[in-house]
């Protein structure tokens, strides 16, 4: 088949449910890394020691930080609308998506999405900045590994982000829900070498 016919093909676009679906049926496997991004399953990068060592740490800075006032989850999925099932690195949600253990959260229940980025900075600041973007999610953190910066991409009127606030050492911001708690870049960044 020639490039041009394979251009014109249009792919099928995978819903949740049928996602969800092909895990139980084990087409997915449980501990395949992949995720549900605009009705395609996409394989996300494998998670080496320097990754898993910031989330260990990003994450239990948030939890001692934000305390009684928010939830933070590790490597959950979160649907949004009908086509997409990302699989943030650390989700930042209102108390009350996490103390009903029944239904499943509500975007509004979503205080940040978090995604540390060591392989896959084009993919977090393309794709996926513009699926959470359409669907409200307020504050979406990007922690650039490489060059030890974090995006803030904030929503503002009409819940668009316009341009990322970028961070380094030293730096501090707060959440839109929680905007009284003061957060340090530092502490999304590794530890600077003393």
């Amino acid at each position: 088949m020639s490039d041009m016919a394979i251009a014109e093909l249009t792919p099928r676009k995978i819903t949740v449910d049928e996602y969800h679906r092909m895990v139980d049926a084990r087409i997915i496997e449980p501990d395949e890394r992949v995720e549900l991004l605009d009705g395609l399953i996409v394989e996300m990068s494998p998670i080496g020691k320097p990754h898993w060592l910031l989330h260990w740490q990003i994450d239990s800075f948030l939890k001692e930080r934000l305390g009684t006032r928010a939830a933070v989850v590790g490597h959950a999925s979160l649907p949004l609308g009908a086509y997409s099932e990302p699989q943030p690195d650390i989700i930042v949600f209102a108390r009350s998506a996490v103390e009903d253990s029944v239904r499943i959260p509500t975007v509004d229940e979503v205080y940040a999405f978090v995604e540390i980025s060591d392989s896959s900075l084009t993919k977090d600041k393309g794709p996926k900045r513009d699926l959470y973007e359409g669907f409200g999610i307020k504050d979406y953190l990007v922690v650039d590994v490489a060059k030890d910066r974090v995006f803030h991409y904030a929503a503002h009127h009409g819940g668009r982000y316009g341009e990322p606030r970028t961070m380094t050492y030293g730096d501090t911001f707060a959440l839109a829900a929680l905007p009284d708690i003061v957060l340090e870049a530092d502490r999304f960044l590794p530890p600077l070498a003393r």
